[in-house]
């Protein structure tokens, strides 16, 4: 008999961001500046580095910073595969604190607008912070799955999972969109 798992594995994690409620209206405004690219589906989005803190943007950097904060825990659960353990990342044979925000890019959609499946293989995570979601907003599908999140929630997920979002039935959703990498020091 072949071997089987005794628990289903967490590929998506969701954490409420503590600072939401100071800075999303800044951040949408940031967004609605600077997006200049369509994306496949009809949104639009900034540059791939838009939030990597290339704005200068102070509201910008607190999000990554926190991001950086959870990061090793999420990588933690993600490499445990489930919740049963505390933290410890001695139990792993890497440094949760070696993975980095490669990417991080905003997105806003106007009624009608979605995007259309696709990945973001070959990074290890990605992740989706809600930065306005008005009442009518279409949901993530990741996997095959809704996920009903709202504004300052953020999901990380396997870059390898596929996800999409429905033409919107209002304007305004806007989001900002990243990609992580394990990038050990010393490494080429």
């Amino acid at each position: 008999m072949a071997a089987e798992l005794s628990f289903t594995p967490i590929k998506k994690i969701a954490a409420n961001f503590p600072h939401a409620s100071k800075i999303n209206s800044i951040l949408y405004e940031l967004i609605k500046e600077n997006v200049k690219t369509a994306v496949s589906g009809g949104g639009k989005r900034t540059d791939w580095q838009f939030a990597n803190d290339k704005t200068g943007s102070k509201e910008l950097k607190i999000l990554s910073d926190w991001i950086y904060e959870i990061l090793p825990q999420i990588v933690f659960l993600v490499a445990q595969g489930h919740s049963d353990s505390d933290y410890d990342p001695k139990l792993l044979g890497f440094n949760p604190n070696e993975f980095v925000i490669s990417e991080s890019w905003g997105v806003h959609y106007d009624k009608g607008e979605g995007v259309l499946f696709h990945n973001h293989f070959p990074y290890n995570l990605s992740y989706v912070y809600y930065v306005r979601t008005p009442e009518g907003s279409s949901n993530l599908i990741l996997d095959n799955e809704e996920m009903f999140l709202k504004e300052g929630q953020i999901i990380f997920f396997l870059a390898h999972e596929f996800h999409c979002v429905e033409p919107c039935d209002v304007g305004g959703r806007c989001c900002i969109a990243g990609n992580i990498l394990y990038s050990p020091k010393g490494s080429k």
